[in-house]
């Protein structure tokens, strides 16, 4: 299937609260976003700069790096006992009951909000530069 991910669980010993989050495997919407992104980029990098080569190296580098940071950044604010490994009820350390692999599972609403953001980051450069040359 073409969207997957990996399943982590964790239960509170305290109040035996059980937490699980999916990590986004799903390689082909994640290629497939990262080049419509690193082509973006490229042509914002080579209006700036004039090296086709150069552009599309930091196009790439850019929208690549993008996900990690984007992946990071929502993962810190839509799950955020997951990063402190605490319980947000009773602030006990989570104990950790297993995970494994899922496929051909529907996107997760984070997924979904990544791939608008790694999309939504060259096309508000693009916006910005418009502005810059008016």
């Amino acid at each position: 299937m073409i969207f997957s991910g990996v399943v982590r669980s964790y239960r509170c010993p305290t109040c035996e609260k059980n937490y699980s989050s999916v990590l986004p495997t799903s390689v082909i919407p994640m290629l497939t976003v990262v080049v419509i992104a690193g082509c973006l980029w490229s042509s914002l990098i080579e209006k700036i700069v004039g090296m086709r080569l150069v552009s599309i190296l930091l196009g790439v580098g850019l929208a690549v790096a993008s996900v990690a940071v984007i992946f990071v950044f929502l993962e810190r604010f839509t799950d955020r006992w997951l990063t402190t490994r605490t319980c947000p009820r009773c602030n006990v350390k989570l104990e950790s009951v297993g995970g494994g692999f899922v496929d051909g599972t529907t996107p997760t609403k984070q997924e979904l909000l990544m791939y608008l953001l790694i999309l939504g980051l060259p096309l508000l450069g693009w916006g910005s530069a418009y502005l810059l040359t008016v």
